[in-house]
């Protein structure tokens, strides 16, 4: 699981504290797991998706079936829906999708600013507010 991890959110820590695992060692295990059977590959076109819609769309018979036992060992709703909800990020910089940004200055009536944009349409200026002045100029 070279390029991709788990989103370091609120879901993740619920799971982690519930197993004693660290989030690195979880996440690396479980992305593991789901890539050996050949359920999750490790590619960007599973950035940004949640758990859950990864599976689903395998249609795999083991797959739901170990989620309900995740369900039943675990007793408790919260976990399982935390795990289901757990989003698949890359490793990049991107605070959607784990994405590479892409950065780059821009500028206008003698100012310049930083943008950061992704292809997954995650996009970030430090662009001026600007005042009727400048408009005229």
């Amino acid at each position: 699981m070279e390029f991709i991890t788990f989103k370091q959110d609120e879901n993740l820590r619920k799971i982690c504290s519930y197993l004693g695992q660290s989030p690195e060692t979880f996440s690396h295990n479980t992305l593991r797991y789901l890539e050996i059977n050949e359920w999750i590959a490790d590619a960007s076109d599973e950035w940004g998706k949640r758990l859950e819609d990864i599976l689903n769309e395998s249609v795999d018979p083991p797959v739901l079936l170990g989620i309900c036992l995740l369900s039943v060992v675990t007793n408790d709703s919260v976990i399982t829906d935390a795990f289901l909800n757990l989003v698949v990020v890359g490793k990049g910089d991107c605070p959607n999708c784990g994405d590479d940004l892409e950065r780059f200055e821009d500028g206008g009536y003698g100012k310049t600013w930083e943008v950061e944009r992704c292809s997954c349409g995650y996009y970030h200026s430090t662009e001026p507010a600007w005042d009727e002045s400048y408009e005229d100029v």
